[in-house]
């Protein structure tokens, strides 16, 4: 949940491995709502208990969540437009999924990516890396994004793959999700290959990607990326501020606390609050 004043609506937009789906944030003009969702835009699947739901927004709408048909971002609604089962693994079958996701239909395509996850990790692993390189960049996004996961059937071969859509890719949301799960593989290389990237890319996504996942990546030489970023973020760069903490504080170096405490007064209080508790993590490391 983050908090910003800013001029007009937008879209932001990350993979979270906690969640193990896409975290989207409407920012609005008072405040940005965070949800979980397997997909992007107009065709997502938000991930609530075992079913996954693909959505449309639907702007300008205030209606409130009724028969799971819609749901509520403080002005902004997610209409419900069709319904997958998440559960029920035992009943898919490689046929299934790779007949989905040769299809020549979007839906099917985004259908199969969703059901994927439920084969045995390799076969995972290989429909998934069929849709990496997808026309429709929604689904390159959605298939990039679960190599967090699938990738850990042959994680040497999913950097590889990955270092490639960074380099070649060119929509910066499906960059910025191979930048997130080349953090969580954690294999010699990849903190070099991170640092370079950030280096050379004025991208906001991409270096908010980069930043998030070099906390729990736990590369002690993250820590001076990490200071540079906090101290450099501007004013309208809140994100990357509350991203650049919150590494500080999983990372667990207590030579940042100094620098973290002139960020506990924040005019911005999430800013303010993700300092107190980079500050409560790393103190808890110090004493212990």
């Amino acid at each position: 949940r983050i908090s910003r004043n800013v001029k007009e609506p937008y879209w932001v937009r990350w993979w979270s491995r906690r969640s193990g789906c896409v975290t989207w944030c409407f920012k609005m003009e008072m405040f940005v709502c965070g949800f979980d969702f397997g997909g992007v835009a107009k065709r997502s699947w938000i991930a609530e208990n075992s079913v996954l739901r693909s959505c449309s927004r639907v702007p300008n709408s205030t209606t409130s969540l009724r028969n799971n048909r819609s749901k509520q971002c403080h002005g902004a609604t997610f209409g419900i437009t069709m319904c997958t089962e998440a559960s029920g693994g035992d009943s898919v079958s490689r046929e299934d999924v790779f007949a989905m996701l040769n299809s020549e239909d979007g839906g099917d395509r985004a259908r199969g990516i969703n059901q994927a996850r439920f084969l045995p990790p390799d076969q995972c692993l290989e429909a998934i890396l069929t849709m990496v390189k997808d026309a429709n960049p929604q689904l390159r996004y959605a298939a990039v994004s679960q190599l967090s996961v699938a990738g850990k059937a042959d994680p040497e071969r999913s950097f590889e793959i990955l270092k490639d859509i960074v380099a070649t890719d060119k929509e910066p949301t499906v960059q910025a999700a191979a930048a997130d799960v080349i953090s969580s593989l954690k294999l010699p290389g990849c903190y070099e290959l991170l640092d370079e990237l950030y280096g050379n890319t004025n991208d906001w996504m991409l270096r908010f990607s980069i930043i998030s996942g070099l906390g729990e990546m736990g590369d002690p030489r993250a820590y001076e990326l990490l200071i540079d970023a906090l101290k450099n973020a501007g004013e309208e760069e809140p994100l990357i501020k509350i991203a650049a903490l919150g590494a500080l504080g999983e990372l667990g170096d207590v030579r940042a606390l100094d620098t973290i405490r002139g960020f506990v007064d924040d005019s911005d209080s999430i800013v303010a609050d993700r300092a107190s508790f980079a500050i409560g993590l790393l103190e808890k490391q110090s004493v212990e």
